[in-house]
């Protein structure tokens, strides 16, 4: 991982005109909803591979419509590659991303590969861009998606946005950009020379396959570091706790509407008699509420490390093959299968929401004492969006 980038021979005077002009792949994620408003998506991935150019001489390629073959092509073989060249991405972060479910599984699954790569400056490939300030970007965001925005340092570009792309502001912005991408990818290169001067081609995977299970005959003194059937034993036992954590949002979406179902607000007579139920239901869904939204990102968490130990054992059965590989391909081909308990919890949850909605829309209160459940369901999906990846078309 990242050898690709280390060979290139970055660190090397006698190589850097030849580093100089080394290809560097970009996808940039962002909402159409928020671009058919803003408009900077095209300027943006336009001027910014021009100043990136002119900076530093280093030309880099930006995919940027999804639908397109060209960038599911390249953006998956960037992810399942470990971002290994340096994949870089730029998000346009607005509060229409945070609302888009594919923009949120870009993101998360960007950010997982980042995580799982094993040079520690990887995340730093995800350079965020706020093109409209907003305070949903901070450190204690409920959203985790906002979160990681905000401890990634985004960059502000609104009054070059206000501007417009002619303006010295939007050219200062750019310019702005294209020196933290250049420092930002001179520094995972730098990091990803350093394990290879240090003699590992490769970041040790999570899990290493000791002598005993490499070998149908290994006599059971190999590596004491844990093995290949260790790391598949605990993501089974972490699987299994996703699953009970999926059964036990289910069953609190079950319970937290039925305050609302008791009551009748046909007979209510007026808005005062009305707002006063309300309350009152507020009141008793809030517990659940709370609990829905502590499970949810409880789910999300457990998601998200379990991705992260599949794409190690993706990694080592597609480094050592048979028989490592039909053991992997088999547990996920199972892990895939297991995951009807949250196809149902999914139902659950668009029923749910589509059922509250006019009571919320009917009450400030009530909204306000639903807001974790609402905020559970969005890991929920987050979750959701990462597990549907698992199957053994992972493996090469």
């Amino acid at each position: 991982m990242f050898s690709a980038l280390a060979s290139v021979g970055i660190m090397n005077p006698n190589n850097l005109a030849e580093a100089s002009v080394t290809k560097i792949e970009g996808f940039l994620s962002y909402s159409h909803e928020s671009d058919e408003f803003l408009q900077i998506a095209e300027p943006l991935h336009r001027d910014l591979v021009r100043a990136i150019k002119l900076t530093s001489n280093r030309h880099i390629e930006i995919f940027r419509d999804r639908t397109s073959i060209k960038w599911g092509s390249r953006w998956e073989a960037a992810i399942d590659n470990g971002l290994a060249n340096a994949s870089v991405l730029f998000v346009i972060a607005t509060t229409d991303y945070l609302n888009s479910a594919n923009c949120r599984a870009e993101f998360l699954d960007f950010l997982n590969a980042a995580n799982s790569s094993g040079n520690k400056l990887a995340k730093k490939l995800i350079l965020p861009i706020v093109p409209v300030n907003s305070p949903v970007f901070s450190l204690d965001s409920e959203d985790e998606v906002a979160r990681q925005i905000a401890e990634i340092q985004f960059e502000s570009i609104q009054e070059a946005v206000i501007e417009g792309e002619k303006s010295p502001a939007w050219r200062r912005a750019l310019f702005k950009l294209a020196e933290r991408f250049i420092e930002v990818v001179s520094n995972v290169e730098e990091e990803a020379f350093k394990d290879q001067i240090e003699g590992s081609e490769e970041p040790q995977n999570k899990f290493s396959i000791p002598a005993s299970d490499q070998t149908p005959d290994g006599d059971g003194g190999g590596s004491e570091e844990l093995g290949f059937l260790d790391a598949v034993a605990s993501v089974e036992e972490d699987f299994e706790e996703m699953t009970s954590l999926a059964e036990e949002m289910g069953s609190l979406l079950n319970t937290v509407s039925e305050p609302v179902a008791e009551i009748d607000l046909g007979s209510v007579s007026s808005a005062k008699e009305m707002n006063r139920k309300l309350a009152l239901v507020a009141h008793q869904m809030e517990p659940n509420s709370k609990a829905l939204g502590e499970v949810g990102k409880k789910l999300r968490e457990k998601t998200s490390s379990i991705d992260l130990t599949i794409r190690s054992l993706v990694r080592i059965a597609n480094e050592n093959g048979d028989p490592i590989a039909e053991s992997v391909s088999e547990f996920l081909k199972n892990a895939h299968e297991a995951m009807s308990v949250t196809y149902e919890v999914e139902g659950q949850m668009a029923s749910l929401l589509a059922s509250m909605a006019p009571a919320e829309a009917a009450s400030s209160i009530l909204r306000k004492s639903l807001k974790p459940m609402r905020s559970g369901i969005v890991a929920f999906s987050d979750a959701m969006q990462i597990m549907k990846k698992w199957g053994p078309d992972l493996l090469k």
